[in-house]
């Protein structure tokens, strides 16, 4: 069983990752950002590792990690405002990962549908009613 929505979003992952990654490098060392930016970035790069393993082995766990590493991502992101300062991305980016993560993985039973969708829900709720810009 593939799942073609995590192989999608390992390679989107991957290359956010790298542009993200040079926007870090430019920043000077003593920017009031950075340290927000580093952590920020390392809740990027954590979701590749079990995307791998979905995508590699066909790995059910590792897709479910993947989604949740990527929740977690989009939650401090809009929390942290980095890379995106005084705006809530979260309709923009919950409707990627609705497309991917449950519509695109074609291989998953409907009960983990279902359950996926759950989760983005009261996720994309919660920040939208954190965030004073939703």
């Amino acid at each position: 069983k593939g799942l073609y929505g995590d192989m999608i979003t390992l390679t989107g992952v991957t290359m956010m990752n790298m542009v993200y990654g040079w926007e870090i490098y430019q920043m000077e060392s003593n920017h009031p950002k950075r340290s927000i930016a580093c952590s920020v970035y390392a809740s990027m790069v954590f979701p590749i590792f079990p995307l791998v393993a979905s995508v590699f082995f066909s790995s059910l766990w590792g897709s479910r990690l993947g989604m949740a590493a990527l929740l977690f991502f989009n939650y401090y992101y809009n929390i942290a405002e980095w890379p995106f300062e005084a705006e809530c991305t979260i309709t923009t980016s919950f409707q990627n990962g609705v497309l991917l993560a449950v519509l695109a993985n074609i291989s998953l039973s409907f009960y983990e549908k279902m359950v996926r969708l759950v989760a983005f829900f009261i996720v994309g709720s919660y920040i939208s009613l954190k965030s004073p810009y939703s």
